[in-house]
């Protein structure tokens, strides 16, 4: 696993990353780059818990995606050691606003403000009803890490 020392050193340079070692969730996957494991924290949106309504669907959607593997644009590392990147497919795409036009994530705007493109995919995912917004109630992470995971709760 790959701790903050060397989650730091992977901040000097964008990298080019051919292998996904693992995909943790909608949001958090794992690669070997530079010849180390960088655990990255997409950047620009929050996908569901995996405990949450729409969780598995959103890992899987990012399984998908990154299959041929990634490029990424380091940032900072959080409290986790994990660097907080923009993650574009091995072709280009961004991972952020693929993941928020097809209902898998939201926008996270307390983060990603100035992402007017992620702003604008969520209203479009959400007047369609496409992916997480088919289902009525849904919990954004954010909201759900607040409140109901901490006390065991689980939306569905």
């Amino acid at each position: 696993m790959c701790f903050a020392s060397c989650a730091a050193a992977a901040i000097a340079a964008a990298w080019s990353c051919y292998a996904v070692l693992t995909v943790h969730d909608g949001d958090t996957l794992q690669v070997r780059a530079g010849g180390k494991k960088v655990t990255i924290r997409c950047a620009g949106y929050d996908a569901p818990e995996l405990a949450q309504a729409y969780g598995g669907e959103a890992k899987a959607e990012l399984v998908e995606l990154v299959r041929g593997g990634v490029d990424f644009d380091p940032g900072s590392v959080d409290r986790y050691g994990r660097v907080i990147a923009y993650v574009r497919t091995s072709t280009g795409e961004d991972v952020a606003l693929h993941m928020v036009r097809d209902g898998a994530a939201w926008w996270y705007r307390q983060f990603a403000r100035g992402r007017v493109d992620l702003k604008e995919a969520e209203g479009k995912a959400r007047a369609d009803r496409r992916g997480l917004w088919a289902r009525p109630g849904a919990v954004a992470p954010w909201e759900y890490r607040k409140h109901g995971a901490r006390r065991g709760k689980v939306y569905r």
